[in-house]
């Protein structure tokens, strides 16, 4: 049966409410990304978003009840960027696919897939990989010391990046909401910064749980020995 979006959205409307600024439709997103990751036995451990104001074709998606077209397509304002999406572990079983998940978000991803594409986990996937990669199987656990109760296993990081948007008409009252910022920003009102329509918006959410373990793990001396040899390599061997 095909997903019908307008009923969904209707759903989410219910559920959630509509959010008047980024960071509550960060928290929305975040919330159905971790509901969906239960299906492939993981949970979320974190989640970046890095998005500016933009116009957004109709080549590979639309706003719900528009038409998507490679050969006449509209342009709707919206914001776009990239999204980083941490697992706890690798996710499992053939029927899920990190990308399927955002179809429930009404937002929408393009290029990507599994890997750090500049994550801002990338540190301690960088750092596993120099100790771990050729020595351990990818399910490896290695347990850091001293740990808080048992908040102490570290595992290859799980990471995914897409190229990433979403439509205004979605989420109208963050439209209106950004579009009375303007405003406030053209007279210099509210605090709103002058640039605030061409500003880089930064989100972030880490489990902290995960948080302590990993900087368990990059405290480590054989982290810091490997840190130092990644660093070295990026200054005089990467050209």
């Amino acid at each position: 049966m095909p997903f019908n979006y307008l009923r969904h959205r209707e759903q989410m409307i219910e559920r959630f409410g509509q959010p008047k600024k980024l960071q509550g439709l960060f928290d929305i997103v975040r919330e159905i990304i971790d509901d969906e990751a239960k299906k492939g036995f993981t949970r979320l451990v974190g989640l970046a978003m890095e998005l500016r104001r933009d116009t957004i074709t109709t080549t590979h998606s639309a706003p719900v009840g528009e038409n998507q077209s490679w050969r006449s397509p509209n342009r709707y304002p919206g914001y776009a960027g990239r999204i980083w999406i941490r697992y706890e572990r690798e996710p499992r079983g053939n029927k899920f696919n990190p990308m399927d998940c955002f179809r429930k978000t009404l937002t929408h991803t393009g290029s990507g897939g599994g890997g750090d594409y500049d994550s801002p986990w990338k540190m301690a996937s960088s750092v596993w990989h120099h100790r771990f990669g050729r020595s351990e199987p990818n399910d490896y656990v290695h347990r850091v010391r001293p740990g808080v109760g048992d908040v102490n296993e570290m595992r290859r990081p799980s990471l995914w990046g897409f190229t990433y948007h979403f439509y205004y008409k979605d989420w109208p009252s963050l439209w209106e909401a950004d579009k009375r910022r303007d405003l406030l920003a053209a007279i210099g009102g509210d605090g709103v910064p002058h640039n605030f329509n061409h500003t880089r918006h930064k989100l972030q959410w880490d489990c902290p749980q995960q948080l302590f373990v990993d900087d368990r793990f990059l405290s480590e001396p054989m982290s810091t020995q490997a840190i130092r040899q990644i660093e070295f390599d990026k200054l005089y061997l990467v050209r």
